[in-house]
């Protein structure tokens, strides 16, 4: 078997590839299904990884009542092909086994979709963005660690760890505890430094934002994002104050000029608004 190349991995919540697969909510997912299709277009070495939702994003009806209400309708994945890789991520202090499924199906790139096993973990992967805190962090935490544990066992070397939007946050602390255990406290104090100074120098991932002004998602989920870790379960000395710092800097006034929304976007190598 030749070797393959160094890749580029792209995460996202969402995919926007085609109107049968309503696995996307809008501009995003959009964005995100252009990507992929472009780098296959391109013969780009690029894999993406995502999850797969149990129900379509919501559709908008009139009742018969003249009411507008919301469907999230079923959809066909048959086409999935089961890649046979199994991961683990630990949610609320215990053990999701998933399945990771990977599709080429509407000419992109290859795209690992990850799913719970067992029926009652599917919880987390109910609806694309379902409303409540733990949640969406669930999901998150799927999607970040999940995915570079799968992107593992499937042996896809990456060169560089694309995350659109702040959603695989947890990718990026996954990375951390891959780096030698004994060097985690330096490399935890030079991620704080980074996030302090706002220096660009960590280096392995890029992030798509939408909105760099803290004013807008950077600022509302400042202090969700901050209290991640205890949800994690990690068990790294020097991880939660990392976590904490990555929350946000309240000693930073409001409007003080783009920078990378906390969390999910500082410390990453490069970075650019869309």
């Amino acid at each position: 078997m030749s070797q393959r190349p160094p890749h580029v991995a792209y995460l996202c919540m969402e995919y926007g590839l085609h109107e049968s697969f309503p696995i996307y909510s809008g501009g995003l997912g959009v964005l995100a299904g252009d990507f992929i299709k472009s780098a296959r277009d391109l013969k780009m070495p690029m894999v993406a990884v995502g999850l797969l939702w149990a129900r379509g994003y919501c559709v908008q009806r009139i009742g018969a009542d003249g009411r507008p209400y919301e469907e999230f309708p079923g959809y066909d994945a048959s086409f999935l092909q089961d890649t046979g890789v199994r991961v683990r991520v630990r949610v609320r202090g215990g053990e999701v086994q998933c399945r990771v499924w990977m599709t080429e199906r509407f000419n992109h790139c290859p795209l690992f979709l990850i799913e719970p096993l067992r029926h009652e973990d599917r919880w987390i992967t109910h609806r694309l963005y379902e409303a409540g805190t733990d949640t969406r962090i669930a999901q998150e935490m799927l999607l970040g660690i999940g995915g570079v544990r799968a992107l593992g066992w499937l042996g896809y070397p990456i060169h560089t760890y694309h995350f659109n939007e702040g959603h695989a946050v947890f990718a990026g602390i996954e990375l951390m505890e891959e780096i030698d255990l004994a060097d985690t406290q330096k490399h935890v104090r030079k991620l704080n430094e980074l996030l302090i100074e706002g220096v660009d120098d960590l280096g392995g991932t890029v992030a798509t934002p939408r909105d760099p002004n803290r004013r807008g998602a950077a600022g509302r989920g400042a202090r969700r994002r901050r209290n991640r870790h205890v949800l994690a379960g990690r068990e790294s000395p020097g991880l939660a104050p990392c976590v904490q710092h990555a929350g946000g800097h309240q000693d930073r006034p409001l409007g003080a000029g783009p920078k990378a929304p906390p969390a999910g976007l500082r410390g990453k190598l490069r970075w650019a608004a869309v």
